[in-house]
């Protein structure tokens, strides 16, 4: 329960000062008293470990101390739902009632009018981002949704009204990852899309066509689809991509140990990233997740360590066992290091050549199947099989089996186990 330091004398006597000009009343709450006499309520957001304050309104005019505090629980409760700081400020304009602040940004009724005209795209966004983010139960969909779009479309229109926004200045963004980073651009415009539907609802009524909704076909360049999504090594090269990571010059240790972790257990790199200490046994070699929001597939896993993963993650322990993520970064947004270190590792380690660390899925499959071990089993390995959590606890998920095979396949990376030997089972 917050604790209110303030009383209603301390804010009528309090007087400027150049070396103090606000006064916490708890809570994230701030008397501001301006040079010219008068005061004002804030309120305190950290954010990213920034502090961002937030007008509340004019004391006496606008707010007593009690009506502050009504509306500062009020505004810090829809900041903890992860609602963006322009929409509430568009929102405290309109009103100062807490009430229907929360209406407003949280959407708990529709309006006939917009939060404000001049609602900039980023705004939008903000917006759209934090009424769509609850359900989406993969963490690297939420991050990617806020930050391909902020990184591919606010230098072109972020600052734009979002009514003035068009399709020309979608294509601009998109144009210079078109071809590159096709699957990249194709879903940012997906998303556009939507935020744009959001924007046409009955609640904003901000525009009335859908920039996002146009034919790339006279607009950008035509981009076959390949067959190969992701460039992989062949498995009789495995090894040499090992000792390529294994010998690169100048690494950072968190960036070769999860490389090298998603190269002994072929999981999705977003997956590895996001590993959490709590779901590591290392005495049993395990590592099993029954959280289904920090897996892709949204379904449970366990997943076996071969003895070479087993010492990498231990020798990590001691950095940053103390923290929930394996791979925790300090001063980074998300407290760890980048989804797509273990790529880069991978393309600088192999000159640059052809490779990818979704790639070494592959890779792994191909090599289980030529040495002879069942379909099933890499299957599984892979979680493309959808596995519920009745069938971790009854052990339907073949980890015994799988323990061999991938410590097979680690000491076959690792070439303590030659190419032409056969499955284990």
């Amino acid at each position: 329960m917050a604790v209110n330091i303030l009383r209603n004398i301390d804010v009528k006597n309090a007087k400027y000062s150049a070396k103090v000009n606000r006064i916490s009343d708890g809570n994230g709450l701030y008397l501001r008293i301006n040079k010219s006499g008068t005061k004002s309520f804030d309120h305190r957001l950290l954010r990213d470990r920034k502090t961002i304050w937030i007008s509340l309104g004019v004391y006496d005019n606008e707010l007593t101390l009690k009506a502050a505090r009504d509306l500062n629980t009020s505004v810090k409760s829809i900041f903890s739902d992860g609602y963006g700081v322009d929409m509430v400020k568009s929102a405290l304009k309109r009103t100062k009632v807490p009430t229907e602040v929360s209406k407003l940004v949280l959407g708990l009724k529709q309006t006939d009018a917009p939060l404000t005209d001049e609602m900039t795209f980023q705004q939008m966004h903000e917006a759209w981002h934090a009424y769509k983010a609850p359900s989406w139960k993969n963490p690297v969909h939420r991050h990617q949704a806020m930050r391909n779009i902020a990184h591919y479309c606010y230098p072109h229109f972020g600052n734009m009204p979002v009514s003035k926004v068009t399709d020309m200045d979608i294509v601009r963004a998109l144009e210079p990852i078109w071809v590159e980073k096709h699957e990249t651009a194709m879903r940012i415009k997906q998303w556009l899309g939507k935020i744009f539907e959001m924007a046409a609802t009955a609640k904003y009524k901000l525009v009335t066509t859908n920039p996002a909704r146009f034919s790339t076909e006279f607009l950008l360049t035509d981009v076959k689809k390949s067959e190969n999504h992701q460039p992989s090594v062949h498995y009789e090269k495995a090894p040499d991509l090992w000792a390529a990571v294994d010998t690169k010059p100048n690494s950072v240790m968190l960036s070769v140990v999860a490389t090298k972790v998603v190269l002994l257990t072929a999981k999705r790199a977003g997956e590895v990233i996001g590993m959490r200490w709590q779901d590591i046994d290392l005495e049993r070699a395990v590592w099993a997740v029954y959280d289904p929001a920090m897996t892709k597939t949204g379904q449970p896993h366990r997943c076996p360590l071969p003895r070479e993963a087993v010492e990498l993650l231990t020798a990590l322990k001691p950095i940053t066992g103390n923290r929930e993520l394996v791979f925790y970064k300090p001063k980074s947004k998300a407290n760890r290091i980048a989804l797509d270190v273990p790529r880069k590792t991978l393309q600088s380690a192999w000159g640059g050549r052809d490779v990818s660390a979704h790639g070494t899925r592959h890779t792994l499959k191909t090599w289980s199947m030529e040495v002879g071990y069942r379909a099933e089993l890499s299957e599984m390995q892979l979680s493309h099989e959808e596995q519920g959590i009745q069938a971790v606890y009854n052990d339907a998920d073949y980890l015994k089996d799988r323990t061999v095979m991938m410590q097979h396949w680690a000491d076959y990376l690792t070439g303590a186990a030659p190419l032409d030997e056969r499955n284990r089972i």
